[in-house]
């Protein structure tokens, strides 16, 4: 179990298929919104902060089910002006 405070922490959700790449609208962020991954920063979209119970919800979701992208959301096609 994760202390409490680390389970408020905003997060983010994206999934790439044959229609393109999509992710998970949240909270907005004041200002621009970046992630380091494997030491690389990585812009984001402003909206994209979730709560982590809702990236649980999907991690388990995609493993269950052979890679299928979570329903219990609404996906949004990722911004033309965010760079992949």
């Amino acid at each position: 179990m994760l202390p409490r405070s680390f389970q408020q922490v905003p997060t983010w959700l994206e999934n790439f298929d044959e229609d393109g790449v999509w992710y998970v609208p949240g909270s907005t962020a004041n200002g621009e919104v970046s992630y380091v991954i494997f030491g690389n920063s990585a812009p984001w979209p402003t909206d994209s902060e979730i709560p982590l119970v809702q990236v649980k919800a999907a991690v388990n979701h995609f493993r269950e089910h052979a890679g299928e992208r979570w329903v219990g959301a609404e996906w949004k096609p990722w911004p033309e002006e965010v760079p992949l």
